[in-house]
């Protein structure tokens, strides 16, 4: 089993680095396998790193942080438009890619839904807005 994880690992990092068009890109990311995961668990897991990849690769940090809106509303809304633009860049033409973070965006939204009625309130409509 561990030697399916190495290779897991290592598939997933020569992926990623060619996602994000970066041979030295390294992503380590706080989201650990179970012993036995599913397709689906996969697939969210190939997700999560596919949008780390594209974010890299794509995404302007100075920029975005430069017309970011202040109030926390706002940019959580911005933000998910930030990572709905990145997904769709992939999704014309990398359809492996598109489901993995398709499986990502799905865990996450099962994720959120026990912490819905504490969050802000705020929140459940921008995501709600990034899924749009």
């Amino acid at each position: 089993m561990a030697d399916r994880s190495r290779r897991f690992a290592q598939a997933q990092a020569a992926t990623t680095r060619t996602l994000a068009g970066d041979r030295r890109f390294d992503l380590t990311l706080d989201t650990t396998l179970p012993s036995a995961p599913t397709r689906d668990v996969l697939d969210a897991f190939r997700g999560l790193a596919d949008l780390e990849a594209l974010k890299h690769r794509h995404h302007a940090p100075r920029l975005h942080a430069r017309h970011a809106p202040t109030a926390p509303a706002a940019r959580a809304m911005y933000d998910w438009a930030e990572e709905a633009r990145l997904s769709a860049l992939a999704g014309r033409v990398m359809l492996g890619v598109t489901r993995n973070l398709d499986a990502a965006l799905e865990q996450r939204c099962r994720d959120a839904l026990p912490d819905t009625a504490a969050a802000d309130v705020d929140t459940p409509l921008a995501m709600a807005a990034g899924l749009w």
